[in-house]
């Protein structure tokens, strides 16, 4: 790893990532459609991790530039490969200490991946908290102080944790406990050792939450914007709708019943507005609260299909 004054760090390094389940072995083949939402997974949470560490939010085109992630190796041994991560002029200034670790991008998922599971462990479990943030600290330590959980984290981690919450928690609802089971993040040493971060379905439990899906339907008009025809998911942007719970222009998450997977049709659906009658699934969140976390279609509005 090479340095340039004035203009952050410039280098690369290995990082493993492994799924395990039955969908991820050599033998039978590697399920193409959970290989790429482990990727894409990964993919997201790295780059996720390099705007978190720059205090921003979008992955620009400049930013491409200065940091690409390639997958270099596939292993055997579940679906274990390695991805190398090149960046140039990284300066982090959320937690500029970090960079200092050769595999600081590891590293900052790790203390993430940490602090938030104990935070989120104390949460569920209605014990009062205390976060202590310690310049030069490193990893993440957690105790009981007469029942308040202290947690003691390096200095900035807390911010750029809860900017990873989401992706971590994508990670972790990939998860279904047969065809995936476990997924786990480590360094290039890991290879023969235990990975950095495994996450499996107890951290499903934890950071995913309880889901509901509603009973009752309601009409929306939407138009899809990705979709998979054999897994009937996809993306749909809400144009209108007769439920409180929806966000005129917001993306959701849909799944298509399996009754309307006439390919014909699917071909109509995209980059359309179409009406649409449907369910809403809802996840409690960490907090508590019950958010959409995806639409069921049911049926379509075939009166209104122009």
């Amino acid at each position: 790893m090479s340095k340039k004054k004035n203009k952050g760090i410039s280098g690369s390094q290995t990082i493993t990532f492994r799924v395990s389940g039955e969908e991820m072995t050599k033998k039978s083949g590697y399920n193409l459609n959970y290989v790429i939402e482990a990727f894409s997974n990964a993919d997201n949470l790295i780059k996720k991790t390099y705007l978190a560490l720059n205090n921003r939010e979008r992955f620009t085109e400049n930013d491409a530039e200065k940091l690409t992630i390639r997958l270099t190796e596939v292993k055997e041994g579940s679906l274990l490969s390695e991805l190398c991560v090149q960046y140039q002029s990284i300066v982090a200034p959320a937690m500029p200490f970090i960079i200092s670790n050769q595999d600081f991008i590891v590293e900052t998922i790790k203390d993430a991946y940490e602090y938030l599971k104990a935070k989120i462990s104390a949460k569920k479990e209605g014990k009062p908290m205390e976060v202590v943030q310690k310049a030069g600290a490193s990893g993440i330590n957690v105790s009981n102080n007469q029942g308040t959980i202290i947690i003691m984290t390096p200095q900035g981690l807390p911010n750029v944790a809860e900017k990873l919450n989401q992706p971590i928690t994508d990670l972790a609802q990939s998860i279904d406990g047969k065809n995936v089971t476990k997924v786990g993040i480590g360094t290039s040493n890991s290879l023969q050792h235990e990975e950095a971060v495994t996450i499996d379905s107890k951290d499903k439990d934890l950071f995913v939450g309880t889901t509901v899906t509603t009973d009752d339907e309601f009409q929306f008009v939407g138009k899809i914007i990705s979709g998979n025809y054999e897994t009937n998911r996809g993306r749909i942007t809400i144009s209108s709708s007769d439920h409180d719970d929806l966000e005129d222009g917001q993306t959701y998450s849909i799944e298509i019943s399996p009754d309307l997977h006439a390919e014909e049709k699917w071909k109509e659906m995209f980059l359309t507005e179409r009406p649409y009658y449907g369910k809403c699934r809802y996840q409690k969140n960490q907090e508590g609260a019950f958010k959409v976390s995806k639409l069921i279609i049911t049926d379509w509005d075939e009166t209104n299909w122009n």
